[in-house]
């Protein structure tokens, strides 16, 4: 996980955003914040929580724009090619640097061409299955796996060449377990067999299954991160359910073109980092099942390179066909 920024340099933001520097005339016009998912999702609506506060602090509008499709690859090159002048953004994702490990031909490099300003939110993948599977924790379902001699069977959502797919590539990776990802056009085809037993395990994101949790028609396993969930503090990580070195989390944040000024990528950062610090804002984003993860740009650009080497490794170990 990226480290958050610390105390001082959050109570330093408001200063920050008050500074005068050589481009003390931005912005003189509203903000676009661009994403490639639909409205409603989770970029969008975590999105629109730090635009509504972000506008106040910046003087003008900042309007989030949906441009779904394509694992959002068109809405991230949009921003790659506009002109580094702080007024053209991307809300960009975790599927970001997956994207970048599944493919030979991006139109943009996942990290050079894009200035990075901060992190928004992270949060791990849970790995749930029904109320009455008679495994208790995830080790003992990988054994009773091994004993019928039969795939693990996981659905994480639009297919393998995901996040969540490539977290359920790694789940066999590291257990050494034969999984089988089954893809569903829609997660509700996923709940409905894993309650009826054609599934073991969904792989997921909080936001689509902590109401599943909460109203017990689910039994969390384990969560994908090395440190303890807050929303599930009893469920214990992958590692800790027989996974060593499993360490997965997905995450939201702000970039814009490469070449952006210094002192704009430092007004932005500072203004997220006094978004994410009030109380309504990081409210919302936690009942939402985020970790709220403000970042130094620094930190942002290493956790993107970071993920583009990771999963391009697990690509690579299940021999997957880059496109």
């Amino acid at each position: 996980m990226v480290a958050p920024l610390s105390r001082r340099a959050l109570l330093a933001a408001p200063a920050l955003l008050l500074a005068g520097p050589a481009h003390a005339a931005w912005p003189d016009r509203p903000l676009r914040l661009v994403h490639g998912f639909g409205a409603g999702g989770n970029p969008d609506t975590i999105g629109r929580i730090v635009a509504a506060r972000l506008a106040e602090l910046l003087g003008q509008p900042c309007v989030v724009e949906p441009r779904p499709g394509a694992s959002g690859i068109p809405a991230s090159e949009l921003v790659a090619r506009s002109a580094p002048d702080g007024h053209v953004l991307v809300i960009l994702t975790g599927g970001h640097p997956v994207s970048a490990a599944l493919s030979n031909r991006l139109p943009f490099h996942p990290v050079q061409d894009f200035a990075f300003i901060s992190l928004f939110t992270e949060f791990p993948l849970l790995a749930v299955t029904r109320p009455d599977h008679p495994a208790a924790d995830l080790r003992a379902m990988l054994a009773l796996t091994r004993q019928q001699a039969r795939p693990l069977f996981i659905a994480s959502g639009a297919g393998r060449a995901t996040t969540q797919g490539l977290s359920a590539e790694l789940v066999g990776q590291i257990s050494g377990a034969e999984v089988q990802h089954v893809a569903y056009p829609s997660m509700a085809g996923a709940h409905a067999d894993l309650l009826t037993g054609r599934l073991d395990l969904i792989l997921d994101t909080p936001i689509t299954l902590l109401a599943q949790l909460r109203e017990g028609r689910m039994r969390a396993l384990a969560v994908s991160s090395t440190t303890p969930y807050p929303p599930l503090p009893g469920v214990p990580t992958m590692q800790q359910a027989g996974l060593p070195g499993y360490d997965v989390t997905s995450w939201l944040g702000l970039a814009g073109p490469a070449g952006l000024p210094a002192e704009i990528i430092a007004r932005l950062n500072a203004a997220c980092a006094t978004v994410l610090a009030e109380p309504e804002p990081r409210t919302r984003l936690e009942a939402l099942g985020n970790v709220v993860r403000p970042s130094t740009p620094a930190a942002f650009r290493d956790r993107v390179a970071a993920d583009v080497a990771k999963w391009s490794a697990v690509v690579a170990r299940a021999g997957i066909e880059r496109g």
